[in-house]
């Protein structure tokens, strides 16, 4: 079997989970989106709602990944600490799923 034939049998999972995450007041919840988008692994982040004048907002995140759900996730957050403006990024354990592609 060659390295190829390895690789493109390697099985991708879909997962979904909510997320709060706390942020900067020079940045925006649209601004906060767009960032955890550009993480690797994820494919989909959508609003699911925002504290009325607080720099907090909740995601619901869609991420494709070999790994494990938690460890997905545990990614996303690495990912997304080392950018600026975001402070905080809070994992919503019991509601990640896995999901069809």
């Amino acid at each position: 079997m060659t390295l190829l034939e390895l690789l493109s049998e390697q099985t991708h999972n879909f997962y979904r989970g909510m997320v709060r995450v706390t942020f900067d007041e020079s940045l925006s919840t649209m601004d906060v989106a767009e960032m955890i988008r550009g993480i690797e692994t994820v494919t989909i982040v959508t609003n699911a709602g925002t504290a009325e004048g607080r720099e907090l907002a909740m995601y619901t995140v869609k991420v494709r990944t070999t790994m494990g759900p938690n460890d997905a996730f545990k990614f996303v957050r690495r990912q997304a600490l080392a950018m600026n403006g975001i402070k905080k990024f809070e994992i919503g354990t019991k509601t990640i799923e896995k999901i069809a592609g």
